[in-house]
């Protein structure tokens, strides 16, 4: 979509052209008359746009102005930016479980660090990687289905479902990274790991440093994925939403 409204900015000239022949044969302005005047008026409008127009991918530019005339002011940073080598610091970063295997019970968590943009982040230097994993038990005498935990913690000396940071994260590579609990899930607190029951795990990231940075775990997310570890299917299994805390009855 981006790309369509780029060509039709750049002139019907462009979008007429039937082959790389004829548009190499088009007389072109140069930068400074095609976009001299407008320099203002792009900055007040879509800033997105003009990140776009002024950072355009390689194949693009070859295509639409092989010999260099259109405007490309500082496209470095924008380049840059896209592969994850950044020049400043995302504004907030959220988890994408993509998938999650299992090594009889223990799971390998696999997800994509996101920025505000949807752009993968692949130059987190180092991060806190909570998982959390619950089971769908299925309900018993009039019970219906609920949630059971493997891992608890404690809240002022009551126990309460938690989380594990204990384990081997992964750099894949293009935003994405694996994290395996250094431990299987039936050794935390002596519940069975049955595999054929939905599971659902969760992970949320703190202490996140990016270019020597830490960020505020305020502008970290988390995530979760449901898949049922004895088939590895993830659609058309049991599942059941766990509700908000403010929607529950006090």
């Amino acid at each position: 979509m981006c790309i369509a409204i780029a060509m039709a900015l750049l002139g019907s000239s462009f979008a007429l052209a039937q082959s790389r022949d004829e548009l190499r044969a088009e007389p072109r302005p140069t930068a400074t008359e095609r976009y001299g005047d407008r320099a203002s008026d792009l900055k007040a409008a879509d800033k997105e746009m003009a990140r776009f127009m002024q950072g355009m991918p390689d194949e693009f530019r070859e295509i639409f102005d092989p010999e260099g005339k259109l405007a490309a002011q500082a496209p470095a940073d924008v380049r840059l930016e896209r592969i994850g080598d950044r020049t400043r610091l995302p504004e907030n970063i959220r988890p994408f479980i993509v998938d999650v295997t299992f090594d009889g019970a223990t799971p390998t968590v696999f997800f994509e660090v996101a920025d505000e943009n949807g752009n993968g982040v692949a130059d987190v230097e180092s991060m806190n990687v909570g998982v959390s994993v619950v089971k769908l038990m299925p309900g018993d005498n009039g019970r219906t289905p609920y949630w059971k935990a493997y891992i608890y913690g404690s809240d002022e000396g009551l126990p309460q479902a938690g989380s594990s940071n204990r384990g081997e994260l992964t750099n894949l590579g293009g935003g994405n990274y694996s994290f395996t609990l250094d431990s299987p899930l039936d050794s935390f607190a002596d519940i069975p790991f049955e595999d054929d029951l939905t599971h659902r795990i969760g992970i949320d990231l703190r202490n996140v440093t990016i270019m020597g940075q830490q960020l505020s775990n305020q502008l970290s997310g988390d995530s979760w994925f449901d898949v049922q570890p004895s088939t590895g299917a993830t659609e058309d299994i049991p599942t059941r939403r766990i509700a908000a805390q403010e929607n529950c009855a006090s």
